[in-house]
């Protein structure tokens, strides 16, 4: 039995996955409690396994009784896996096939529409209730007064039906007044409650957009001082750099040239201190080591010369790579000033972008709260008008009750004069009726007494 227990568990798990699919398919509604109940069954097979398996547990022999503890633990397993899955599956069925549909949410959106009106109109016909009530108890009152008429005379009957006139006069009035206040009243109130809402309405819409525009204008206004303080302080101290290089260029070009300038004099006296030497040489011979001296002075001045030449070559590289260097930088700033231009074009083009939408909001805001004002005149007026058809409904059905009542004070109160009549003249006949035995018996002792006298 311990080996099928598993199977078991998972046979029950999927017949109550599919019975509960069933329910949820047939009422169109997801049971939130049906995920719960198959893992609590699946977490009951899991307890029910371990307890099976370690009923007959030995333990002083647990070779002979690992088969049934297997077994046991088995059942845990797959019926607590079994439960998780139906619970995993019912739950995506519930969300793929049973959501709810929009034109149920509508409906549900309008009935909740309906109750609201309803208890509207509930709360505003409180008072004919009230009136109601009244009438019910003017008309006990009157009740009570035509039962105690019927005992009285008939003037003492006019007297009272007088005052009971009067009295339903009286009520009339009060009636037909509230309901004038009541109207007067409640038209004001909507009045009153669409002008404030056409105020607010605007209100809201142009604080709305103030709001709006100035933050934005500070925004552009915030963006374009940091973009011109940036790029200023960047070209300014980009023209310093410049003027100091220029400066430092020109003075160094100076200082070159006096140079080349001694240099050159420097070479026309060696040149005349040769021809000096050479006449000198021609005219004697005894200058001969002076003349090697002279020489090698000249040699060393030749290769102080070439070492001069070759600064001034490295001088002259080194101010072409400077050169070279300016126009990049040049090259740079005409790109950065493009840049800029391109990064201000566009801004631009963002910033007309932006207005643009902002136009097409407040737009969109004026119809769109032109829209609500017309639907809340729209609906205030079916309001107003539907409290209106069922005031003249109530006032109808009031006009019809006391007509009604009316027909049944008159009517009544023929009854009790007609009942009054007939009680009267069964008294004056029982009286008559009562009466003449006595006149007779009278007549007779008046006859035997003139007969005695006699």
């Amino acid at each position: 039995m311990l080996n099928l227990l598993h199977y078991v568990a998972i046979a029950v798990i999927i017949g109550l996955l599919f019975y509960f699919i069933s329910l949820d398919k047939k009422y169109q509604k997801a049971n939130p409690q049906f995920p719960s109940m198959l893992i609590t069954v699946g977490i009951g097979f899991t307890f029910l396994g371990i307890a099976w398996g370690l009923k007959d547990f030995n333990t002083e022999d647990p070779t002979a009784s690992l088969g049934t503890l297997v077994n046991g633990i088995k059942t845990a397993f797959w019926g607590s896996l079994a439960g998780v899955i139906a619970s995993i599956i019912i739950k995506i069925h519930a969300l793929i096939y049973l959501k709810e549909q929009e034109v149920d949410k509508q409906y549900d959106q309008k009935i909740e529409e309906f109750y609201k009106n309803h208890e509207d109109l509930t709360k505003n016909s409180s008072y004919l209730e009230v009136i109601n009530n009244n009438l019910n108890t003017n008309n006990e009152k009157l009740m009570a007064v035509i039962h105690s008429l019927g005992v009285n005379l008939e003037t003492t009957n006019k007297t009272n039906m007088q005052n009971v006139l009067n009295s339903v006069v009286k009520s009339l009035d009060g009636i037909e007044h509230i309901q004038r206040s009541t109207q007067s009243l409640i038209a004001g109130e909507i009045s009153e409650l669409r002008h404030e809402f056409v105020q607010y309405s605007q209100k809201q819409a142009e604080q709305n957009t103030q709001i709006f525009i100035e933050a934005l204008e500070g925004a552009i206004n915030r963006f374009n001082e940091s973009l011109t303080n940036s790029l200023g302080e960047n070209f300014k101290q980009l023209n310093e750099s410049v003027n100091a290089l220029v400066e430092w260029q020109d003075n160094y070009a100076q200082q070159v040239e006096d140079q080349t300038n001694n240099y050159a004099d420097m070479l026309a006296q060696v040149d005349l201190l040769k021809s000096d030497f050479a006449t000198f040489l021609e005219q004697t011979d005894s200058f001969g080591q002076v003349v090697d001296q002279l020489a090698n002075g000249l040699e060393s001045i030749d290769h102080a010369n070439s070492n001069f030449n070759r600064r001034i070559e490295s001088f002259y590289g080194a101010l072409d790579e400077k050169v070279a260097d300016i126009e990049k930088t040049r090259n740079l700033l005409e790109g950065g000033c493009v840049k800029i231009e391109e990064q201000m074009t566009y801004t631009m083009q963002s910033t007309r972008k932006i207005f643009d939408g902002i136009n097409t909001y407040i737009e969109e805001s004026h119809k769109n709260s032109t829209q609500i004002q017309n639907n809340t005149t729209q609906e205030v007026q079916r309001l107003a008008q539907q409290m209106h058809t069922t005031f003249d409904q109530t006032q109808k059905q009031l006009s019809d009750s006391l007509g009604i009542i009316e027909n049944k004070l008159q009517h009544t109160l023929n009854q009790s004069l007609m009942t009054l009549g007939q009680q009267l003249g069964s008294l004056s006949t029982k009286f008559a009726n009562d009466y003449e035995p006595i006149t007779v018996n009278l007549k007779k002792i008046i006859d035997s007494l003139d007969g005695g006298v006699n």
